[in-house]
């Protein structure tokens, strides 16, 4: 049994993508220093791009919102407009590209019953398609085969629209 646990923890640290985390760093920003539509500030990702050793950044934006009778993590992805950028992990399909597409976590679309290519109606009251399936940041809340990836501008409506539900951002640096 040691043995496992060895080789399973082993080629977890080895391969942190199969855990829904393909960086090195998760950084909260202030909040003073964030917007619903843009991430965190521009000029604080630029500065950390500075920072030795980083070769990528992303602002990644989470919340937790119905969709069906489920309470679904939603994370979206802010790009910065220049360098190297961090996304969330597609197992099957692809990434949401359009604000009518969306990812779901294995477990969340068994849950609802979804797979690649169906339709589901969002809490905005819009449907959105599933185009893949991937794997998402873990927290106490949420396995990393749990929950939605949105774009940035499905996010920012959704969010507006939400009762109650504080949307979290994080900058995630990456290092190679």
């Amino acid at each position: 049994a040691i043995v496992s646990v060895n080789h399973g923890l082993t080629d977890a640290f080895a391969h942190p993508a199969v855990a829904g985390v393909a960086w090195d760093a998760t950084v909260s920003p202030n909040q003073t220093d964030l917007s619903l539509v843009g991430g965190v500030d521009s000029k604080i990702s630029d500065s950390m791009t500075q920072q030795p050793g980083v070769a990528a950044i992303s602002s990644i934006g989470r919340f937790v919102t119905e969709v069906g009778d489920l309470g679904v993590p939603v994370y979206t992805v802010f790009d910065r407009p220049s360098g190297s950028t961090v996304h969330l992990v597609t197992l099957s399909g692809r990434a949401p590209a359009s604000d009518d597409e969306i990812e779901f976590g294995p477990s969340t679309a068994h849950d609802l019953g979804l797979e690649i290519g169906d339709s589901v109606k969002l809490a905005d009251g819009a449907t959105a398609r599933v185009v893949g399936l991937g794997l998402f940041p873990t927290d106490v809340h949420a396995q990393f085969d749990e929950g939605a990836w949105v774009t940035p501008g499905r996010w920012s409506r959704l969010t507006q629209q939400s009762t109650g539900a504080i949307p979290i951002h994080s900058s995630t640096w990456c290092w190679r």
